[in-house]
């Protein structure tokens, strides 16, 4: 339910969310900084204005199937004609330090591995050496 009502929230209060920096901000100082230090229910209300309700996931489950699939999809193509926000290959600046860890296992480090793309790069070849290598 809070997925459903936190996304109605930004949207109508951006009327975008992939992308938008003010999303993130958003989530980081009224859901992921307080965290454990606040109850749920709190936290739901001082980022949406409102307690929690069921509101925006019965109205999406009341949704005809044929116009949320018309919707979804136009949203899709949307999506695919605007293209990528970073192009294969081109860095990413994250704006903090990313380490890719399997149980104990440090597996690639952003710091040390050449920026964001090379810890990808790292870790995808852990990956296919891990899983698709036939060992």
């Amino acid at each position: 339910m809070s997925v459903h009502q936190t996304r109605d929230h930004f949207l109508g209060k951006y009327r975008a969310i992939v992308d938008n920096p003010q999303v993130g901000a958003d989530l980081t100082s009224c859901y992921w900084r307080p965290g454990n230090g606040s109850l749920f229910l709190d936290l739901v209300r001082q980022l949406t204005g409102k307690p929690l309700a069921a509101d925006a996931w019965v109205a999406r489950l009341q949704l005809p199937t044929e116009g949320l699939l018309d919707k979804e999809k136009q949203e899709y193509e949307a999506a695919v004609k605007a293209g990528p926000k970073f192009k294969p290959g081109q860095e990413v600046d994250l704006g903090m330090r990313v380490r890719l860890v399997h149980g104990d296992e440090l597996i690639s480090d952003s710091e040390t591995d050449g920026g964001f793309q090379g810890a990808c790069a790292k870790f995808k070849a852990w990956v296919r050496q891990q899983y698709f290598s036939g060992n």
